[in-house]
């Protein structure tokens, strides 16, 4: 488990289960990853309503993999979104879309 962020009362780790990278925010005196809150957007849940739920799995375990957890991230690095998708075999533009679907420029 390693600590993205924290702050005086919250922090944010990142932690291996399996073969997925997650990321919950706990309080910081705590490392009970089991009770935090999940951090990031749900690509997967958001990604089923156009691709099969399987491949929306994949595409969001690349999205962390690649640095990639919510639309801060998508709209400082697209090209890391990009290339998670064409990793997949995909079309980028689903991906590039959560930013217009989640306020982004």
């Amino acid at each position: 488990m390693k600590i993205i962020a924290s702050n005086n009362r919250t922090k944010v780790v990142e932690f291996s289960e399996g073969d997925t990278l997650k990321r919950r925010v706990l309080p910081v005196d705590s490392d009970t990853v089991e009770l935090g809150i999940p951090y990031g957007l749900p690509f997967a849940e958001i990604l089923k309503k156009s691709i099969s739920p399987d491949l929306a799995i994949q595409v969001e375990k690349s999205l962390h993999n690649s640095g990639i957890w919510d639309i801060e991230d998508l709209q400082n690095n697209p090209m890391a979104a990009i290339k998670a998708a064409k990793r997949l075999d995909i079309d980028a533009k689903k991906i590039l879309n959560l930013i217009k679907i989640y306020g982004g420029k």
